[in-house]
């Protein structure tokens, strides 16, 4: 089970990132919410057929979903889906796909750290040095704008590298 596991991990994160790619060039309807919804009911019917073929339906009951579950859910829609996948959606376009991967990262410290301020959950000193780590990671990445050296084609060519870059 564990190398099943591992397996759709991986062919996660590459298919992730094939699709990213692709979405940088692809011809994607003007509105962001609405090339957000497209992808968002393309994922959620494959996800329900594939957990209805597995047998979920039976195993869910109404009855057992608390109230906090209902309103994590909620939030987990707007903020988590809604929200997160538009600004992606618009970070494709606008950014580097290197400082784009950069929420991957930041996402886990995110949620950790409101797990701990709104759920009271402990964090451990090992998670906080992770955390201290990532964020620097994160910061290297974001901010390791080099410039570069001017080319042999004069400096009209190096004036227009930095203007690339700007």
């Amino acid at each position: 089970m564990m190398l099943a596991g591992s397996v759709a991990i991986l062919f996660a994160a590459l298919t992730w990132a094939i699709g990213s790619l692709f979405l940088r060039t692809a011809d994607l309807p003007q509105s962001a919410p609405l090339a957000t919804g497209m992808q968002m009911l393309t994922g959620g019917a494959m996800l329900t057929t594939l957990g209805l073929m597995g047998g979920e339906a039976s195993r869910f009951h109404p009855a057992a979903v608390a109230a906090p579950s209902i309103l994590a859910w909620l939030y987990l829609i707007l903020f988590g889906s809604l929200l997160a996948f538009s600004a992606y959606g618009y970070l494709i376009a606008a950014t580097t796909p290197a400082k784009l991967s950069t929420y991957a990262y930041v996402n886990p410290v995110v949620a950790v750290l409101l797990g701990s301020l709104v759920g009271r959950e402990p964090v451990a000193p090992a998670a906080w040095l992770a955390m201290v780590i990532i964020v620097a990671s994160v910061a290297l990445v974001t901010s390791g704008d080099r410039e570069r050296e001017p080319s042999e084609e004069g400096p009209e060519a190096y004036e227009a590298v930095l203007a690339e870059q700007a």
